[in-house]
């Protein structure tokens, strides 16, 4: 059940699949990175593979590259130090297959690798890199859900994730992913800019994953966010100063009051504030329901972060 959670963030069934440009994606989350991690880092993308598509979605890939590359990050601990992304092709044959490969299907893969050089692991911590809630960060500096999720989506796309590390000497997280072969790119999904803010924002939801990414990823794009894993603990903060955001996202399935008993109290202490309901099948909320509690939007998990992005920034534009 916590694996079909990370996985699919609460929403049940397979994510529509596509082929996608991992390039593309790549390069759109490395830009975006890049000005909000600290100066004494450098991030370095090689790109051998050229335009490699793989059968995936741009969220799923969003949240890979986002995790690897922040988790890269975060094992420099503020020292200076490099991050190099590479993506190269490879094919695997019959035999002769790298430990960890063996699993796989004969065929071309994306090999994606990310590799920092910061203080390394043991073998013990290694072993224990993909587990869910397993982090050696501080309590209260990180889920632990990151790896774990890229290692499930990995193998979600028919490949796998590995990881390489030794004390002193940095740790590498690669991929191989499946490489499929289209005629003509898809033209009509382009990748969408992220467009920035500088709004409060409250989101809430139960899930740590969410909450934690919600929090970088706004965070990165220049709202003041404050992210509440209760909705009964968001409706007490919320009362307190009702005026103190300019945006609520909120999930519609939660412990104690769900999504729309929390913005029907809401409502009740401040009417014009905007609401987004965040829900794993959009069905659930009933025309009726949008327009009686005035939801600014209803937004379908699993979350594509671009687009997330423009909608927050035109429901924001409308209370200007």
């Amino acid at each position: 059940d916590l694996v079909q959670q990370i996985l699919t963030f609460s929403r049940p069934g397979e994510v529509a699949r596509r082929p996608v440009d991992v390039c593309l994606v790549a390069e759109d989350v490395l830009n975006f990175l890049a000005a909000s991690l600290p100066p004494t880092v450098k991030v370095r993308l090689q790109n051998k593979a050229g335009n490699t598509f793989i059968m995936s979605n741009q969220t799923s890939l969003h949240q890979i590259f986002m995790n690897l590359i922040t988790n890269a990050a975060q094992a420099l601990e503020d020292e200076r130090g490099t991050i190099a992304v590479s993506l190269t092709n490879q094919v695997l044959g019959d035999e002769g297959r790298p430990a960890g490969l063996e699993q796989l299907a004969a065929g071309e893969y994306l090999r994606v690798s990310v590799q920092d050089d910061g203080r390394g692991m043991d073998q013990e911590t290694v072993a224990r890199v993909f587990e869910p809630y397993f982090t050696t960060r501080v309590h209260g500096k990180g889920t632990g859900l990151g790896m774990a999720l890229v290692h499930g989506l990995a193998h979600r796309m028919g490949g796998v994730a590995t990881v390489a590390s030794t004390l002193g000497a940095g740790t590498t997280i690669t991929l191989f992913l499946p490489v499929v072969v289209i005629e003509e790119p898809d033209q009509d999904l382009p990748v969408l800019p992220l467009v920035r803010g500088w709004e409060s924002v409250l989101f809430v939801d139960d899930n740590p994953l969410l909450t934690d990414l919600a929090k970088r990823f706004l965070s990165k794009l220049g709202y003041e966010v404050m992210v509440l894993r209760s909705s009964e603990v968001a409706l007490t903060t919320f009362s307190r100063d009702p005026d103190a955001f300019d945006l609520i996202i909120t999930d519609l399935w939660m412990p104690g009051l769900t999504g729309l008993e929390l913005c029907a109290a809401v409502r009740r202490l401040r009417e014009d504030i905007p609401i987004i309901m965040c829900t794993g099948n959009p069905d659930n909320v009933t025309p009726e329901q949008a327009q009686e509690l005035r939801l600014a939007g209803v937004v379908a998990k699993p979350l594509n972060l671009a687009q997330f992005a423009q909608i927050i920034r035109k429901t924001l534009a409308k209370e200007i």
